[in-house]
């Protein structure tokens, strides 16, 4: 594996969504006791909600916002990654919803929203260990797509294309190049692999009979010699 290239792009997104106030969980002790390896407890847990309406409406701006980081930035071991078109994206996302939410938390009897996110540009800062633990997400969800095309399973392709729309914003040049050809490759396969089911095709022989090698070879530009050893294993 090449030392991978980050984004000098690379901007942390920390989210500040949370909800508050109106809902509290309650754990009750039904039954305690000892036995020869200590104790034993049951116990009942109920949530109690005040505005039911009210809370769902908050934590719908939570899951919204949710929603916009998920589309515009990647999800990785470090937190929220994109590049600057991804910040735009994020806060153009966000713009319609700050009146509304403001607008919620001043007519709000029960609960509260905190709505927004906080951008990092963090490339420079970022050492070795860091592009290591980058290299190993994009290597892992390059795997899962393999595996699951092999597996001839289409539902696990597609869990895989949703969630890494902004795989390619943590690398560039030609990295950045093999991930976003990995993904097309993926999107383009993922039809035929459907086709061949449809087809009455045992799933694994479908495909392990559809070429995927623009995938095998964004796998191998993020593996190492040791990642090969335990793949050939």
């Amino acid at each position: 594996m090449k030392k991978l290239s980050i984004n000098p792009e690379t901007t942390l997104i920390i989210p500040l969504c949370k909800v508050t106030g109106g809902k509290r969980i309650k754990r009750t002790v039904v039954r305690e006791e000892k036995d020869g390896r200590g104790r034993v407890i049951d116990a009942e847990v109920t949530t109690e909600i005040d505005d039911v309406v009210e809370r769902r409406t908050a934590e719908a701006f939570y899951h919204a916002q949710v929603y916009i980081l998920r589309k515009h930035a990647q999800h990785t071991e470090l937190g929220y990654l994109t590049d600057h078109e991804g910040v735009k994206a994020i806060a153009a996302g966000m713009r319609p919803l700050v009146e509304e939410v403001e607008g919620f938390n001043l007519h709000a009897r029960t609960c509260q929203v905190d709505f927004g996110v906080v951008p990092v540009e963090i490339a420079v800062q970022l050492g070795a260990p860091a592009a290591r633990a980058l290299a190993r997400e994009i290597r892992s969800e390059l795997e899962a797509l393999r595996d699951a095309f092999r597996a001839g399973d289409p539902s696990a392709v597609r869990a895989v294309i949703l969630r890494t729309p902004n795989l390619a914003a943590l690398a560039v040049g030609v990295q950045a190049e093999s991930i976003t050809f990995a993904l097309d490759e993926a999107r383009d396969k993922l039809t035929e692999l459907k086709g061949r089911i449809r087809e009455g095709a045992k799933a694994s022989t479908a495909g392990a009979e559809i070429d995927i090698s623009m995938i095998e070879a964004g796998i191998g530009m993020f593996s190492t010699k040791d990642d090969a050893a335990r793949g050939a294993a």
